[in-house]
C-alpha cells in the first residue's frame, strides 16, 4: 500500500494502532475540559509562596513548561521546572511545589519531592496513583488523583490544565475561562476539518506534513517567547509515537550558532528539513530573523522549510493548535513508519535495568 493510500484508510491506521492510540487524540478536547473542572473543585487553601516549581519528567513535565511559557510575562514571581533528581538552592518554605507523576513512579521526581519535603516547600502532589500517592498521604500533602491507563504523553489535558487551574485560582492570571472555551472549539475544529482521521488527505494538514516527513530528519525551529515548550513537544512526540529522531532549537538564540552548521556534512543535508512553528505574536524582529533564515538556507543548503502556523485568537488556543496539529503529526507518521505509536520499549526495558540495583 502507498503512504498516499496508507493515510486515506482508516481500518489499515487501526490495525497497526494496536492501543487506541488515535481514539486517545480525538478524545484530547473532552479531556481538558475534565481537566479544568478537576482543578477548579479541588480543595484549596490560600498559601504565600514567591516562587513555583514543578517536578517532573517526560510527558509529566511538559505542563509545567508550558505554563511557565504561557505566564512568564504575566506572572510577577518565577516559575521553574525540575527535571532532576535534585532540587536548586533557592527552593524553601516559601516556594510552591507540583510535584507532577502521572504514574506516581517516576523515581527522579520521587527524590525530588523528599528533597522538597525536606527543605519544608509548599506541596501539591499529582499522579493517578503509585508511591506518589503513597507519600501524599503519609505526609498529608494535597494530592489530586488522575485518571489511570493513559500513556503519560496522551494526558497532556490533566497534566496542564489542573495544576495551571490550581495556579490560577491562587494568582488569578488574565487567561482564564473564555479564552479556554475559545481554545476547545478551536481544537475541535482542527479535529473536525484540518487533522482528524476522517479528513480526506487534500485537506488534512497533519497528513501532509507527514508525507514530507517521511524518510526525513526534522529540525523544528520557533520562537523562544510561548513557542519554545511547543517545540520541544513536537520532537518528544516524534520520538515517543513516530520512534523518529528529531532536534530543537530555538530563535534568536540559533542566529547566533546553529545557522552557520547547516552546510556539512553535505551527504545528510539532503535528508533534513526545518519544522518552523510560528505564531501571529512572534516578536517583530523573529519575525524577520525567519524569514532570513529561512532563504539562507534554502539558498546555501538546499534545505526545504515547512511551516506550520497557530490559530485561534488567544493564546491558550494559538499553543495548543500548534500542538494538536504536532500530534497528529507524529501519528500519522507513525503510520508511515509502519510502527505501533503507543509502545514505548526502550524506556521499559531501561528502567528494568535501572531497577536491578
Amino acid at each position: 500500500m502507498t503512504p498516499h493510500r496508507l493515510l486515506q484508510d482508516l481500518a489499515s491506521m487501526q490495525r497497526l494502532d494496536t492501543q487506541g492510540m488515535l481514539d486517545l487524540l480525538c478524545c484530547f478536547p473532552q479531556q481538558c475540559e475534565e481537566a479544568w473542572g478537576m482543578g477548579e473543585s479541588f480543595p484549596l487553601s490560600r498559601v504565600f509562596f514567591q516562587n513555583v516549581l514543578f517536578l517532573g519528567m517526560g510527558g509529566s513535565a511538559i505542563g509545567g513548561d508550558l505554563t511557565r511559557s504561557l505566564l512568564e510575562e504575566e506572572a510577577s514571581f518565577p516559575i521553574v521546572v525540575n527535571r532532576s533528581y535534585r532540587l536548586p538552592a533557592f527552593v524553601n518554605a516559601k516556594s510552591l511545589v507540583f510535584a507532577v507523576s502521572y504514574s506516581g513512579n517516576t523515581e527522579e521526581t520521587l527524590s525530588a519531592y523528599q528533597a522538597a519535603r525536606q527543605k519544608k516547600a509548599k506541596l501539591i502532589a499529582i499522579s493517578s496513583g503509585g508511591k506518589l500517592l503513597e507519600y501524599a498521604r503519609r505526609d498529608r500533602v494535597p494530592h489530586l488523583s488522575l485518571p489511570s491507563g493513559l500513556p503519560p504523553r496522551t494526558a497532556l489535558g490533566y497534566l496542564f490544565f489542573v495544576p495551571y487551574v490550581i495556579l490560577r485560582r491562587l494568582s488569578r492570571f488574565s487567561l482564564g475561562k473564555s479564552e479556554f472555551e475559545e481554545m476547545l472549539k478551536t481544537l475541535n475544529t482542527l479535529r473536525g476539518k484540518v487533522v482528524g482521521p476522517e479528513v480526506p488527505l487534500s485537506k488534512n494538514v497533519s497528513k501532509q506534513i507527514a508525507l514530507r516527513l517521511k524518510g526525513k530528519i526534522p529540525a523544528i525551529h520557533g520562537g523562544v517567547q510561548r513557542i519554545d515548550a511547543v517545540v520541544s513537544r513536537w520532537r518528544t512526540q516524534l520520538a515517543e509515537n513516530s520512534k523518529q529522531l528529531s532536534w530543537n532549537h530555538l530563535y534568536p538564540e540559533l542566529n547566533h550558532n546553529e545557522i552557520v552548521g547547516w552546510r556539512e556534512p553535505k551527504s545528510l543535508l539532503r535528508h533534513l528539513v526545518i519544522l518552523l512553528l510560528r505564531d501571529s505574536e512572534d516578536h517583530e524582529r523573529i519575525k524577520r530573523r525567519m524569514e532570513i533564515t529561512k532563504a539562507l538556507i534554502r539558498q546555501e543548503s538546499g534545505v526545504e522549510t515547512i511551516e506550520v502556523w497557530s490559530t485561534g485568537r488567544g493564546h491558550l488556543s494559538r499553543l495548543f493548535s500548534l500542538i494538536y496539529v504536532g500530534d497528529f503529526v507524529s501519528f500519522y507518521l507513525a503510520m508511515l513508519n509502519r510502527v505501533d505509536p503507543t509502545p514505548v520499549e526502550r524506556i521499559e526495558r531501561l528502567k528494568k535495568k535501572l531497577a536491578e540495583r
